[in-house]
C-alpha cells in the first residue's frame, strides 16, 4: 500500500513538473544601475563587470514579457493586460526568473508581487528603493544616503552600512532594518512595522 501511495505522488509530481514548461532567454541590454520590475518577476542581483539579463520565463509567457532600458533603468514587466496576466499566472502560481548582472544597484522600484534579491554587496553613492503592493525585498547596501519608501503589504530586509536613512513604511509593510547609521529618519503609519 506504502509503495502504491509513493508512486502515486511521484507520478503526480513528475506531471506537475513536465506540465511547468519555461522558455530561457538572454539580453545584454545598454547600462542602467536601477531595476524597475511588476507583478511576477523573482529577481537575483550579482555585481558583474558587464550588465546582463537572464530570464527563466513560463512557456505561456514567453511572448508577453517586457525587458527594456530607459534612462538608467532595466524595466522588466508583461505586455498583457493585467488581468489576463493576474488570471493567468497567479491562478497557476507562475513566476519569471530573472538573474541580472550589473557593476552596482543604485536603487529600484517594485509592485505587485515582484521580489528582489542582492547576492552580492552593492555600494552606491546614494541608494533609493520604491515598494508597493506584496512586493519583497533582501538587499545589502553600503551608500551614503538610503531613501526607503515602502507602501501596501511589502517587505524590505536591508543589511549593510548608511551613514543616512530616511523610510517611509506605510500600510501593512514591514521594514527589517540591519544597517549600521549615523542618522535614521523613520516614519511608519497605518499597521506597518
Amino acid at each position: 500500500m506504502k509503495r502504491i501511495a509513493l508512486i502515486t505522488v511521484a507520478l503526480v509530481s513528475w506531471t506537475i513538473l513536465l506540465g511547468q514548461n519555461t522558455v530561457k532567454r538572454d539580453y545584454r541590454p545598454e547600462q542602467f544601475n536601477a531595476i524597475n520590475a511588476s507583478f511576477i518577476y523573482e529577481i537575483e542581483v550579482f555585481k558583474g563587470r558587464t550588465h546582463s539579463v537572464k530570464l527563466e520565463i513560463p512557456e505561456d509567457l514567453a511572448q508577453d514579457i517586457q525587458v527594456n532600458v530607459t534612462g538608467n533603468t532595466l524595466h522588466l514587466g508583461v505586455t498583457k493586460e493585467w488581468w489576463r496576466t493576474a488570471k493567468n499566472v497567479l491562478g497557476n502560481r507562475q513566476k519569471i526568473k530573472a538573474r541580472v548582472t550589473m557593476p552596482d544597484l543604485e536603487g529600484f522600484e517594485l509592485s505587485n508581487s515582484a521580489t528582489l534579491v542582492t547576492r552580492d554587496k552593492f555600494s552606491p553613492s546614494n541608494f533609493m528603493a520604491k515598494m508597493t503592493g506584496a512586493s519583497r525585498a533582501e538587499i545589502a547596501i553600503m551608500t551614503h544616503a538610503a531613501n526607503l519608501d515602502i507602501n501596501g503589504a511589502s517587505e524590505l530586509e536591508i543589511s549593510g552600512l548608511a551613514t543616512k536613512t530616511k523610510a517611509y513604511v506605510n500600510g501593512a509593510s514591514i521594514l527589517r532594518y540591519n544597517q549600521q547609521t549615523e542618522y535614521i529618519e523613520l516614519k511608519a503609519s497605518g499597521a506597518s512595522t
